[in-house]
């Protein structure tokens, strides 16, 4: 098997952050960046859902399809959450978004 030069780097980045993950200065900073790292993919989600459900910014149309489907994945993760006492599972959100959007659309 031929050694890449790609996989030594990473295999030399992953020893060193072993080392530096124990750190309590790097446990802090990530600590630290959570709530944004979370805020960032709550708003790219937010963003990205009422670009989709608005049509037209202008005159303020809404893509009933869009909200059917939205609605239908909020209904569905709330009720998985309530009954099963888990979050649903993200790649089974996208794949349900995915076959309501071929059936849908």
């Amino acid at each position: 098997a031929v050694v890449t030069p790609a996989f030594l780097i990473i295999l030399f980045i992953v020893t060193i952050l072993k080392k530096a993950l124990h750190n309590p200065y790097v446990q802090a900073v990530l600590h630290g960046i959570e709530p944004c790292i979370i805020g960032i993919i709550f708003a790219t989600g937010a963003t990205m859902m009422i670009e989709n459900l608005v049509l037209d910014f202008n005159n303020f149309s809404i893509d009933v399809i869009a909200l059917i489907i939205t609605v239908v994945l909020l209904t569905l993760s709330a009720l998985y959450k309530e009954i099963r006492k888990k979050p649903f599972s993200p790649i089974m959100l996208l794949m349900t978004a995915a076959v309501l959007g071929v059936f849908l659309y």
